[in-house]
């Protein structure tokens, strides 16, 4: 369930970061708290605290930046151009991964 939440809060932060540029929306950040902010704090908090429960703190991090640096290069692949070099990137955070988990 954590990883689900990790990645729609990743999804979302994405979308608020680029609503502007992809769809014109032009929200100002009072509009983006009282639509999106406390959902996305409370499905943030809920999964980092649920991650912290099964697994430490450096194992935790590094699940959470592989989760959201995949979502993010898979959006930006998506939306704006695809670039080797951000595939490079998250297959490192794969093994950056699996080296904090050993």
């Amino acid at each position: 369930m954590e990883y689900v939440l990790i990645l729609l809060s990743g999804v979302l932060f994405w979308f608020k970061s680029n609503s502007k540029i992809l769809f014109g929306l032009n929200w100002s950040p009072w509009e983006w708290w009282l639509y999106t902010g406390l959902i996305s704090n409370y499905m943030s908090l809920y999964a980092w605290w649920g991650l912290m429960s099964k697994y430490d703190v450096w194992f935790a991090t590094a699940v959470w930046v592989l989760l959201t640096t995949t979502a993010e290069v898979i959006l930006n692949c998506t939306y704006f151009e695809f670039n080797y070099i951000k595939l490079i990137g998250v297959v490192l955070c794969i093994i950056g991964t699996f080296i904090a988990s050993l």
